[in-house]
């Protein structure tokens, strides 16, 4: 574990730190309850009805079980989904970012999760 990764006062948490100069411990270390940042590259189903979220929103999705917010960073690919009548809406390919702890750590996942969409 590289603790600049989970430590409030780094600029990805919203502080001012750079990260550590040197190999020795931090003295100003205070540890992120959030835990770090992550990123997962994922399928994200939408049926017709629902909108479709904006590029920078966040989204509140359940990813093997466990409720997170993510935020949208990247839009790999956009394909229709298909049930067995016929177009039942739109299936994103996406990269999201989200706090590893936050509401429980995830497990590991080998293959892409299979993702419900809660709010948006």
């Amino acid at each position: 574990m590289y603790e600049c990764d989970y430590c409030l006062k780094q600029i990805d948490h919203g502080g001012e730190c750079q990260g550590k100069q040197q190999t020795q411990s931090c003295l100003l270390f205070q540890r992120d309850i959030r835990g770090k940042q992550a990123q997962m590259r994922v399928l994200l189903p939408i049926p017709f009805g629902n909108d479709i979220p904006n590029y920078i929103d966040q989204i509140k999705l359940v990813i093997s079980g466990i409720d997170k917010t993510v935020q949208l960073l990247r839009i790999h690919h956009v394909d229709w989904l298909e049930n067995g009548k016929g177009l039942a809406g739109v299936e994103l390919d996406i990269t999201i970012s989200y706090w590893t702890e936050e509401n429980g750590v995830l497990p590991k996942i080998v293959d892409r999760p299979q993702l419900k969409l809660i709010k948006y």
